[in-house]
């Protein structure tokens, strides 16, 4: 127990709860259910047999099979209505900042490495020489311009940089207050777990958190749960170790103001400092690639500041021909489409008609509808003029849904 470093009170709670869910349960079995093992779970159920909160009702050998005593009941029963979390022991705050900072990220980006992780995705030349040193650096990066150029693609490949696993813990303790960490939709696990790992920690990847238009205030802290009895961790520690992306950004509820004056110390220190419920601060390391990802106006988002603190900036811009080409002829590829020189040539008009520049997702999102539209007509698939103009009339808006927008904009 005191290895673990963590409230002996809490692991008493959670060993009660798991007997009043099993009714009786041996040491052994208590050990695989708090992710311990046996000698520490006999610690925790000897002190509770002194408190005669359970019994011993059987033995086989030294492996004692225990139940709640009629007190123990009570006050199992009573602790679920303040959470009903009954799962695997928490680890220490202090043994999590040791294993973040020994886990640190030490990313060895070359061109070679870039040009593999970015292997099929048409990027401008000269674009990746401009990425890899902001990568490599620790500050944070800002990918900017405008809509459709492919900055979620972009980011979405960062993962593959890295292919180490990193240790994320279940749950984590502090003052008695229990916070999940650990979570499917952010972790991948690694395909084996090591036989003797601590059950309380899960092998997983270096961690990619993409957070698009739902981020809020509420997921930069811990945000508390009385059902469960849980604190969620925010998006900042489910990231450690990795990267966290803020897709769209000044398009959320929250402001990019109070987003960047809420991370201003830890982007400068390397320490974030979180709440818990019962008030008390607790310090938590902020090891993670921060890159956010915007298509409007930078200078819009904030001022010079602002700015300065995000050190690393990457613009992706306007494609040319070639590339919008490239694009095209690789979508098609991939949606068995045949692509005419009419058809390149009408979708390049139509998308500087519309855009004023090349987009990279209409070359994509025109092949994915000329093929539903050819499968509708029953006929093989050929994006020459003709179907070109059929699919922009699906695609953009038209000039007369534009006037008609402007018209109600103007009586308003």
């Amino acid at each position: 127990m005191e290895g673990l470093g963590i409230d002996q009170a809490v692991c008493e709670d959670i060993l009660l709860r798991h007997l009043l869910n099993k009714h009786t349960a041996t040491i052994t079995e208590l050990a695989k259910l708090i992710g311990a093992v046996p000698p520490v779970a006999g610690e925790i159920s000897t002190g509770l047999r002194e408190r005669h909160l359970v019994q011993v009702v059987g033995a086989n050998g030294l492996d004692y099979r225990l139940e709640l005593t009629e007190s123990g009941h009570k006050i199992a029963a009573q602790s679920l209505t303040e959470g009903r979390h009954s799962a695997i022991l928490p680890v220490s705050i202090e043994e999590y900042r040791r294993v973040v900072l020994a886990q640190k990220a030490s990313l060895v980006v070359t061109v070679e490495k870039l040009m593999k992780a970015f292997e099929g995705l048409v990027v401008e030349p000269g674009f990746l020489d401009h990425l890899g040193p902001a990568l490599i650096d620790d500050g944070a990066m800002f990918l900017y311009g405008p809509a459709g150029t492919g900055k979620t693609e972009i980011v979405k490949r960062l993962g593959s940089l890295t292919s180490d696993l990193v240790h994320i813990p279940r749950y984590l303790e502090v003052g008695g207050q229990l916070i999940s960490v650990f979570n499917p939709a952010t972790h991948i696990k690694a395909s084996a777990q090591p036989d003797r790992l601590d059950q309380r920690w899960v092998l997983c990847q270096r961690p990619l958190v993409i957070i698009g238009g739902e981020l809020d205030r509420q997921m930069l802290d811990l945000h508390f749960d009385p059902i469960s009895g849980l604190s969620a961790a925010p998006i900042q520690v489910r990231a450690a170790n990795g990267i966290l992306v803020l897709d769209d950004f000044g398009r959320h509820s929250v402001r990019p103001e109070q987003i960047l004056n809420r991370w201003i110390a830890p982007l400068g220190n390397g320490i974030d400092h979180l709440r818990i419920p019962n008030g008390q601060m607790v310090e938590v390391p902020f090891e993670l690639k921060l890159v956010i990802s915007t298509n409007l106006d930078p200078k819009s988002l904030g001022d010079e500041a602002f700015l300065r603190r995000l050190r690393n900036k990457v613009h992706v811009g306007r494609i040319s021909d070639d590339t919008f080409k490239q694009i095209l002829i690789n979508a098609a590829n991939s949606t068995e489409i045949t692509v005419t020189q009419s058809g390149l040539d009408s979708l390049t008009e139509q998308t500087r008609a519309h855009h004023g520049d090349l987009r990279s997702y209409v070359a994509v999102e025109f092949c994915r509808l000329a093929k539903t539209m050819c499968a509708y007509d029953g006929v093989d698939c050929r994006l020459d003029a003709a179907l070109v103009g059929r699919v922009a009339r699906l695609f953009f808006v038209s000039e007369q849904a534009e006037t008609m927008v402007d018209r109600t904009v103007q009586a308003l």
